[in-house]
């Protein structure tokens, strides 16, 4: 009971609230989040009616029900987490101001590198909203090297899946990345180096498999090598 309760208030609340704009990208995931929205009410009332009867009740089957609300209510928060995930990058996208800019790119490193054990899905979010993209154009246009240093490591950690890393790559990532580590000391911080050299740990690591091949690296490899192993580098990377 308390767990139906609990999943149908928070259901009231969001549907009080308009997470999905108007645009014909986002009217399937309205349609969506309102088709799953009646769908996990008629199910809690099932849930509801299952766990009142006392002579009836059946644990595998509501067990099994219980799942059957778990994945409806995972599917209907990624939706929800999505939305709120656009928002943020769009506000980066079109920031004019760098106090709120800066607000924004701590929020994306922050939520892309949260533990969200059963919800480890929600970093399709990002995939989908172009993060990638936008952080990257943060790391090429804006002229303050802290923002800069904030867009990369917000980057570090959205690239934490193949599909990010491969719009990093299709993004030429890797060419903003060998431009920032081979520029000259007067362009750039420590602090923005180190995060450089982050996001190229994270793009490389080897726990994303056997498999797993930047094909673009090749043409920018010798670059960031030089830059890398020399001397200002190699004392911020340790």
């Amino acid at each position: 009971q308390g767990l139906a309760t609990d999943i149908d208030v928070f259901l009231r609340k969001q549907q009080g609230t308009d997470y999905f704009g108007r645009e014909a990208s986002e009217r399937d995931d309205r349609r969506k989040f309102a088709e799953n929205a009646r769908s996990l009410a008629d199910m809690l009332a099932d849930l509801r009616a299952a766990a009142s009867s006392s002579d009836t009740f059946d644990y595998r089957s509501v067990e099994e029900e219980i799942q059957i609300v778990k994945r409806y209510f995972l599917i209907t928060v990624r939706l929800i987490f999505k939305h709120l995930v656009r928002v943020i990058v769009d506000a980066v996208e079109g920031a004019r101001c760098e106090l709120i800019l800066r607000s924004n790119l701590s929020y994306v490193a922050s939520l892309s590198n949260l533990d969200y054990g059963g919800l480890a899905s929600l970093n399709d979010a990002f995939t989908a909203n172009g993060t990638v993209r936008v952080l990257l154009l943060v790391c090429v246009e804006s002229k303050l090297s802290s923002v800069r240093a904030l867009a990369l490591r917000a980057l570090a950690t959205v690239c934490s899946t193949t599909e990010t890393i491969r719009q990093l790559e299709r993004a030429d990532g890797l060419e903003v990345l060998r431009d920032i580590l081979a520029a000259g000391d007067a362009d750039r911080t420590e602090p923005e180096l180190r995060e450089a050299v982050s996001v190229l740990t994270q793009i490389t690591a080897p726990w994303h498999g056997e498999e797993h091949r930047l094909e673009g690296l090749k043409q920018h490899v010798h670059a960031i090598v030089e830059a890398i192993t020399g001397k200002r580098i190699i004392t911020i990377a340790m």
